[in-house]
């Protein structure tokens, strides 16, 4: 109450929760079937998205002199009547349904909730709505708000001709007085009439029902709703709970439409939103909101003061006398086009300081991993050169062991020659000249062996020296740099 109006003001949770309860008790003084009186303007969905709630309050009716004043599109300038689904997906559900509880308290005759499906326990459970309210304040807020919303209407009709509920219609409604005989408070339940009001959609390749793909409710053809206007002498149904790229969209001739109210749904969907403006003579107008393509920054308080500055240095700066209009002496209002250049020229100034530092931050990068691979380099080189010098060495070891097995022939050689010396007389002489040959190439066997030997380690070791001097020059500039 001490605030300015449009001010922001931070809700304690006791207020929230005294908003719930006296809300209550109104949406349960009131029928389950709410029979309203044109003019009324008509929103769908709105899913926490509150900044687009206000954009939708901000609509003025074209000719209509009642938005004249600071209150704009703001009740009670006009009657509202909402379709449900107020929670959920959005960022802002809490902004979003305390606003609209509020204005229910304050202009209860002239402001109407209906329930969507998302306003169910075991819905907003799931898709944002307990999260928020326990990340925020409290699971007790949440349970309160359950409590709230099994209170809300399903169903409503202006003056008798047009029928609005959430979803759509359901093979269990005969008699529109039905809806007033559905208990309260209610959760919704998994089939019937009230599920059937809030989860069925319109079907192109439907005749009557069908089963729906959402797994719960069903669907319905044109001739459902043709035999649904004639048997309860309706013109038309207003329903929501789709996504529509237009904000709006008309089914089985015109005789359904389905209004949507949150533009670029979740962030993800480039679609406009549509609120219906239904005058005194129940003639029908669509306002549509298109989506920003940019993200807005809901900090307005610091947006305001940033135009406010540049507003007031363009005012000191300027000539009052040079910028008045010849043909009426009134100023020019030059100061929107001075502000949007001067946020451009802020707008440059930031692009080009961020890719000065993103340059900077690349080029530290780049020093960075030069030093880095100068510094796993030596490790490298060091390893290859241990790795050469062992191959060496077992080179050698084999040429070793191949010498001592051709020693250990040699010296098994001579042991059988000798075993036999004790044999035949007569053939002494012609084993001595045996013997005498072999003993010759016994004595030759080792000598052209040792030559090889030799000449194989001559030959080699000189590539071994040379392979490590080569080593240790190509080491020893990578280490000194």
């Amino acid at each position: 109450r001490t605030k300015k109006a449009g001010a922001e003001v931070q809700l304690k949770e006791e207020e929230i929760l005294g908003l719930c309860h006296v809300s209550r008790e109104i949406l349960q003084s009131q029928p389950m079937l709410l029979e309203l009186e044109a003019p009324v303007r008509i929103c769908g969905d709105i899913h926490g998205q509150y900044y687009d709630l206000l954009r939708l309050f901000d609509i003025v009716d074209a000719g209509d002199c009642r938005g004249s004043n600071c209150d704009r599109g703001f009740p009670p300038a006009y009657n509202y009547l909402f379709l449900g689904d107020y929670v959920d997906r959005g960022k802002n559900s809490l902004e979003t349904i305390c606003l609209l509880l509020a204005y229910k308290i304050l202009y209860p005759e002239n402001f109407f909730l209906l329930r969507g499906n998302h306003e169910a326990a075991s819905i907003n459970r799931v898709y944002g709505f307990y999260d928020e309210c326990k990340r925020r304040y409290s699971v007790k807020l949440w349970k309160t708000f359950t409590d709230c919303f099994n209170c809300l209407p399903v169903a409503a009709t202006i003056d008798g001709k047009i029928f609005c509920c959430h979803g759509g219609l359901s093979p269990d409604l005969q008699n529109i007085d039905s809806i007033n005989k559905l208990l309260r408070p209610t959760d919704v339940p998994g089939r019937g009439l009230l599920c059937d009001l809030l989860w069925s959609d319109p079907d192109k390749d439907t005749e009557l029902w069908g089963s729906n793909d959402r797994g719960v409710s069903c669907t319905f053809g044109e001739q459902a709703v043709t035999s649904f206007l004639q048997q309860q002498d309706f013109d038309l149904i207003c329903r929501a709970h789709q996504v529509v790229e237009d904000g709006y969209e008309f089914f089985a001739k015109r005789q359904l439409v389905t209004i949507f109210s949150a533009p670029n749904y979740c962030g993800e969907f480039d679609n406009a939103a549509a609120m219906l403006s239904v005058n005194e003579q129940l003639m029908c107008h669509f306002h549509v909101i298109q989506p920003i393509k940019k993200k807005i920054r809901y900090t307005y308080s610091a947006r305001a003061l940033e135009i406010d500055n540049i507003v007031r240095q363009n005012v000191h700066n300027s000539d009052p006398e040079n910028d008045r209009d010849q043909n009426d002496g009134r100023l020019q209002k030059q100061t929107p086009r001075n502000v949007n250049q001067m946020l451009q020229e802020q707008k440059h100034l930031q692009k080009e300081k961020k890719q000065e530092e993103e340059q900077n931050r690349k080029h530290e990068e780049q020093k960075n991993n030069k030093q880095k691979k100068h510094h796993h380099e030596k490790p490298d080189f060091h390893h290859k050169q241990t790795k050469g010098h062992k191959d060496l060495q077992k080179e050698e070891k084999k040429h070793v062991k191949k010498d001592q097995q051709k020693q250990e022939m040699k010296e098994h050689i001579q042991e059988q020659e000798n075993m036999n010396k004790g044999k035949h007389l007569k053939e002494r002489k012609q084993k001595q000249e045996i013997f005498t040959d072999q003993k010759i190439h016994q004595e030759q066997m080792p000598q052209t062996f040792l030559k090889h030997s030799t000449e194989e380690r001559k030959s080699s070791s000189p590539h071994i020296r040379m392979e490590e001097e080569k080593e240790d020059e190509n080491k020893t500039p990578c280490v000194i740099s």
